[in-house]
């Protein structure tokens, strides 16, 4: 089932892609964003039973966290490429900003957490800390029961790239 709606996801995405440069970009920006938040979040789930226990990772922990890391650090590079073009929102980029400094600085404590590993058997953090922790850069983009989600029309559109002269409609022939 997650497989068939995967590939209606991305069929769908494709078609309006095709036809409609800005709505292509916040496809990917969409995507890309979506990378960061699991991969982010796929260190929490792995590393809560050692943070309930502080036991240190072994080696096969240890390469999976480096590689979701890697993985979610990489995708933020992709959306420095796309902030690279003319005419990209200043809210855009403003909220790009704010999610990169609030993974970055999550991520920072998580790091220290992981480092007071100690096998002493007790947590390292309260269970509740470790969720708000993992939650933390990502709250500002969920919905909140007490206030209301943003309206697609409250959303800045962002502005059409300029079009290369030899492809412009006044371009002469």
């Amino acid at each position: 089932m997650t497989d068939t709606l995967s590939t209606a996801s991305a069929a769908v995405g494709n078609a309006v892609r095709m036809g409609d440069p800005i709505i292509a970009e916040m496809v990917q920006i969409r995507r890309t964003a979506w990378i960061i938040r699991d991969r982010y979040g796929l260190q929490c789930s792995m590393l809560r039973p050692n943070v309930d226990r502080s036991v240190p990772l072994d080696a096969r922990q240890l390469d999976l966290w480096h590689g979701d890391r890697a993985v979610y650090t990489a995708a933020w590079h992709t959306l420095d490429e796309f902030l690279l073009r003319p005419g990209v929102s200043t809210a855009l980029r403003e909220r790009i900003d704010v999610a990169r400094a609030k993974t970055s600085q999550a991520q920072t404590r998580v790091d220290g957490i992981v480092g007071r590993f100690d096998r002493s058997g007790k947590p390292v953090v309260a269970s509740a800390e470790w969720t708000a922790l993992c939650d933390g850069p990502f709250a500002p983009f969920s919905p909140s029961p007490n206030k209301p989600r943003t309206k697609p029309t409250d959303m800045p559109r962002p502005s059409a790239p300029p079009r290369p002269e030899c492809c412009s409609s006044q371009a002469s022939t």
